[in-house]
């Protein structure tokens, strides 16, 4: 969960430097999402705003995760910290967040660091190259992904099982299952301005 004294010495100078990357997630299979955010083993959205509301610096945030897009709504609906400069989201509200071709990291993830390395003027620049081929390559691995009907019924419990014409019965999920459209919410310029390399 937060490092919450990691970020109070942040926010009150306790650590050196100008340049801070903290990076949050689970060490443990979270099981489903109601209990896991009830026995808080997923972060919410809420604590981490409250969470740099303190900090006296430009905080962008790259939320990477399904349905990602809901922390847009939640800084709308809990007003926006004055540190919190910019804002990504990995895919949309109702929208799930993939993996890369070899299933060994998020495809967001995977696209920024591409970009990164590939450089760009700005962080901006950055971010929109990262954004293009997110989505560029989120309904190619999403339609070339075969799954059994079982596993579709599960996924998609409203929706007929499309028929299927392969030897081993498998399917493909419909496209628009497979859209992931990352965002940007930059609310100064600072951060999306920075130079890179």
């Amino acid at each position: 969960l937060i490092p919450d004294p990691a970020i109070r010495a942040i926010a009150g100078g306790g650590l050196p430097g100008e340049t801070y990357t903290m990076q949050f997630w689970s060490d443990a299979p979270m099981g489903l999402p109601a209990s896991a955010l009830r026995n808080r083993d997923l972060i919410a959205f809420d604590d981490i705003l409250a969470a740099i509301g303190d900090i006296d610096a430009h905080v962008g945030l790259i939320i990477e995760s399904c349905y990602a897009g809901l922390a847009e709504r939640a800084v709308a609906v809990a007003g926006r910290p004055g540190s919190l400069d910019l804002l990504v989201v990995s895919s949309g509200a109702l929208q799930l967040s993939h993996l890369n071709k070899d299933r060994t990291v998020s495809l967001y993830s995977d696209a920024l660091g591409l970009a990164t390395t590939a450089g760009g003027p700005t962080f901006g620049d950055v971010l929109v190259a990262a954004n293009n081929t997110a989505v560029e390559r989120a309904t190619a691995l999403c339609r070339d992904l075969d799954i059994t009907p079982e596993s579709f019924s599960k996924l998609l419990p409203n929706h007929p099982v499309p028929q299927s014409d392969r030897e081993d019965g498998s399917v493909n999920l419909p496209d628009w299952f497979c859209i992931q459209q990352p965002h940007v919410t930059d609310y100064s310029g600072v951060i999306s301005s920075l130079p890179v390399g």
